[in-house]
Parts: structure tokens; sequence; C-alpha cells
């Protein structure tokens, strides 16, 4: 299959989420002797002015996985930032990513 590269384009406007809501899923499936279990990790954000999830996402082990890496150097980075007195201004928007996106297809 050929790989082609994705490009990210934000759509309409950011969103404020409040609150998050974290649920995990599983899913088995039985196949003859055999159980095969597959498993997903939900997140609701949460809009508290509005009292509305304003959006659902679905992610894989494997994803999530690679979120909270994303996630904790993002945080350790701005954390940093807000203790300098220093003002600092980016050149460019600088968009973490879990890998090269690409998609197989």
């Amino acid at each position: 299959m050929e790989r082609k590269k994705l490009e990210l384009k934000a759509k309409g406007n950011p969103w404020f989420a409040d609150e998050v809501a974290v649920l995990k899923g599983v899913k088995a499936i039985k196949e003859g002797n055999k159980v095969r279990k597959e498993g997903f990790i939900r997140l609701g954000f949460i809009d508290m002015v509005k009292r509305e999830v304003f959006a659902e996402i679905v992610l894989m082990p494997s994803t999530v996985k690679a979120l909270i890496e994303l996630l904790k150097r993002n945080l350790e980075e701005l954390e940093k930032e807000l203790e300098s007195n220093e003002i600092k201004l980016p050149k460019a928007t600088k968009i973490s990513k879990t890998e090269d996106l690409t998609y197989i297809g």
C-alpha cells in the first residue's frame, strides 16, 4: 500500500474545555473457543458554562500512550515558560505530533 503524507488544517475556532471525562471500554468477541478483546479510551470534553459535552474522542491504547508523552512534554515546556521572566514571541507555531502523520491507503 502507498503511504500518503497528511497535512493538518484547523477547521473553525478552538473550544475551551473546563472539564474532561475519561472512560475505558473493552469489547470481547468470542471466536470458537477463544475470546478476542479490544480496548479503547473515550475522552469527553466538557464546557461547564454551557453544561455540555462538545467533543467525544475514542482512542486506541497506542494513541493514548503517545498522547500522554506529548502532553507531558508540552506541559513541562509550558511550566518552564511560565516560570521565566522573559517574554518570548514565537516565530512560528510548533505543533507536537505522535510521529510523521501518514495514511495507508
